[in-house]
């Protein structure tokens, strides 16, 4: 299992916060559940995490009109000014 990676032992939630290191890269993971009978029995399901890097902001601007735009490397968003939206 990847550093920093965990499986809740109640909910089986899987939870890692990968490091810059793994951006841009995917990752085969494989758990493995095992019970506590005689014999054992087990079972294990691979996948596949594909981790991105985090946006970057590469500009913003404001209209005269109290409107913005944000553009980032994955995300394009803008805020409409309270007088312009829909009612």
């Amino acid at each position: 299992m990847p550093e920093g990676a965990s499986i809740s032992a109640t909910s089986g939630v899987f939870t890692w916060t990968p490091s810059l290191a793994f951006a841009s890269t995917t990752n085969r993971l494989t758990v493995r559940v095992t019970d506590d009978g005689s014999p054992a029995a087990f079972d294990a399901q691979a996948f596949n995490v594909t981790v991105v890097a985090s946006p970057r902001l590469l500009s913003i601007a404001e209209s005269p009109e109290g409107f913005f735009t944000w553009c980032g490397r994955f995300i394009r968003a803008e805020r409409i000014a309270p007088s312009s939206r829909p009612t």
